[in-house]
């Protein structure tokens, strides 16, 4: 199997396409790293190819590589066929949770509203007791809105029940997955499906823009022999016989992890309050900076995180959910000046303009090229701002503690993998071939 990339380049054209290597923490890499030609095979040749690939787990292991193991208690990898589906199962979860969380905290506050002799009603008529001290619309409901083992309805964990009218859950999802995985015990020529395969790139760089392409190949039985016909004798000592390439995928990009705001700016002295927002374990962090010409902008801090506090004790509640003790927001670069901006602006067409005065903030990363970016929100471009309002909303979300190594999703060959770092991800493609061609 043959993955190739193109990255998107600065100046707005596409590199070259490049073969990318296995994921990291494939177990066969090395094995399915084969020569192009007979004459570098080393040895044993064509025949301990053959051997080596003879194996079904082998062949599982080439066609449905391990997935790295995604610690979030709220994503798994699935392949892009299956993927939309669990998205959309496990966003209506969370929707769920927050409405059940909402309707708690409602609860809670009539209940104390109700056990306050102030507030309390002196005399009862119909409907006057309101809600409080009720329970659980669905006594021992868990949290997710299904089934006491957090996975959907168990008395029918197969997709595609016909007739029942019944809404998927995550039990379908897997069901769906487990269906075309592939093993050691797998029959390739009993097969009535088409196979499922993907591959991993797990070499992508945040910030930037893929698309890619595949194929897929067969070993060359007959390589270092005149058995072939005269019309295919350039094949003649090639190893495998590829197909033609998938077409291109659509451009992949990859999100940023790291954003820089300049929030406000001072003349005297002249310094930028600047919010640095940085992703780490699943969640966004965020702290502001006062920075001066000269200084260094963003450093590494200690994390302190929040303390809830227990409504009803009025005590600290325990944090539960893993957090970082430091977090590095440097960003290599000095501030070097705060500049005044006087622009005159209008519509196109429109004989008046209007002028306006901002500021922007002159930085560099190497003391050589000059960099400068807009302070304050307002005159921010457009996708800089969407990202600031993002994160905002995303910085709310309630952090979960992540999944037990042991839980989470299976590779083919039933290896559990953990990813090895936080700071990339993996451009993912996946196709479909008929056994039969």
């Amino acid at each position: 199997m043959g993955l190739e990339r193109q990255e998107l380049l600065p100046e707005g054209n596409w590199s070259e396409w490049t073969l990318l290597s296995r994921s990291r923490i494939d177990q066969d890499k090395r094995l399915f790293d084969i020569k192009d030609t007979i004459d570098v095979l080393g040895e044993g040749g064509m025949d301990v190819q053959l051997l080596l690939f003879s194996s079904t787990q082998v062949q599982a292991s080439l066609l449905q590589p391990t997935s790295y193991q995604i610690a979030s208690a709220e994503d798994s990898w699935y392949p892009p066929s299956i993927y939309p589906e669990f998205r959309k199962q496990q966003d209506e979860i969370l929707e769920n949770e927050r409405k059940q969380a909402k309707e708690e905290k409602q609860r809670e506050k009539e209940s104390r509203e109700s056990s306050d002799p102030l507030k309390r009603p002196t005399t009862y008529g119909p409907g006057a007791r309101g809600t409080a001290g009720t329970t659980r619309a669905i006594p021992g409901v868990p949290g997710r809105g299904v089934q006491g083992t957090g996975r959907g309805d168990e008395m029918y964990p197969y997709s595609g029940r016909p007739n029942t009218g019944r809404p998927k859950t995550l039990v379908d999802v897997d069901a769906e997955f487990a269906k075309l995985q592939l093993n050691e015990r797998t029959k390739y020529e009993k097969l009535k499906e088409p196979l499922t395969f993907w591959a991993f790139d797990d070499t992508v760089v945040p910030g930037k823009n893929y698309r890619y392409r595949i194929r897929l190949g067969v070993f060359n039985k007959v390589a270092g022999t005149n058995q072939l016909k005269e019309s295919f004798a350039s094949l003649r000592n090639h190893v495998i016989l590829w197909s033609d390439y998938s077409k291109v995928t659509d451009v992949v990009s990859v999100p940023k992890r790291f954003f820089v705001f300049p929030t406000e700016a001072q003349i005297s002295p002249k310094t930028v309050k600047i919010q640095i927002s940085k992703y780490i374990l699943g969640y966004w962090y965020s702290k502001r900076f006062t920075v001066k010409p000269g200084e260094a902008i963003g450093t590494k801090v200690a994390y302190e995180p929040e303390v809830p506090v227990d409504k009803t004790t009025m005590q600290p509640e325990v944090i539960k959910v893993s957090t970082p003790e430091t977090i590095d927001y440097s960003t290599g670069a000095v501030l070097l000046d705060v500049m005044a901006i006087n622009e005159w602006v209008g519509a196109a067409g429109d004989n008046k303009l209007d002028s306006r005065q901002f500021f922007d903030m002159l930085y560099t990363y190497d003391g050589t090229n000059l960099e400068r970016d807009p302070i304050s929100s307002g005159y921010w471009a457009k996708d800089l701002l969407s990202n600031y309002n993002e994160i905002k909303k995303l910085e709310k979300r309630e952090r979960k503690e992540f999944q037990a190594w042991g839980g989470g999703q299976k590779a083919p060959t039933g290896l559990l993998q953990r990813t090895p770092r936080g700071d990339e991800g993996g451009g993912i493609f996946s196709g479909r071939v008929d056994e039969d061609n």
